[in-house]
């Protein structure tokens, strides 16, 4: 008997193979495991990320926010899943977010999906120095390109900056520094 696995290609970026000459069917008499190698160090020099973090201030033109962020290990370590809940002057978004290594492009991707119905996809780029992440990307629903530049400062501090290209050119939009309460 033949039973048909398919993991969501656009989240994991992994179908999982079996025995049988067809990649994407699993003979059910044949012990299987995911063919995906062991996560990357790189993909796991974000363990200081894990536990709560949160933040709060004021945007560029006076508006207010507040948000939290979680980050927890998941599918044995191969993955980092994120949810954030930021309210900017009483209006709450929330995002999930997850980051796997990509062998194919030998870097970080992250994949994100918001409430308000956007979705996006990045591939982290160089950074200079360490504890800094760059990913850099594309949203569906709004804002269109955007470069996320991530730096830990400090093992409770980390600080966001969030840019979007406009005019072919990438233009901040906001700045926050998380402290870890966990």
């Amino acid at each position: 008997m033949q039973i048909r696995w398919w993991l969501h290609a656009s989240v994991l970026g992994v179908l999982v193979g079996s025995a049988t000459t067809d990649p994407g069917t699993i003979d059910s008499t044949t012990p299987t495991s995911p063919s995906m190698p062991a996560a990357n160090e790189r993909l796991l020099a974000l363990d200081p990320f894990v536990g709560r973090w949160v933040a709060e201030g004021e945007l560029s033109g006076g508006r207010s926010y507040t948000a939290e962020r979680r980050y927890e290990w998941t599918l044995d370590r191969r993955f980092l899943r994120i949810h954030q809940s930021m309210t900017i002057d009483s209006v709450i978004v929330e995002e999930d977010m997850v980051i796997g290594w990509d062998p194919a492009a030998e870097a970080l991707r992250i994949w994100s999906f918001a409430s308000d119905g956007s979705f996006a996809d990045g591939t982290e780029r160089p950074a200079p120095g360490d504890n800094r992440w760059i990913f850099e990307g594309t949203t569906v629903g709004i804002n269109g390109e955007w470069r996320t530049t991530i730096f830990l400062i400090d093992p409770a501090t980390f600080s966001l900056l969030l840019e979007i290209r406009t005019d072919g050119e990438f233009v901040p939009a906001m700045t926050i520094a998380f402290r870890k309460e966990e």
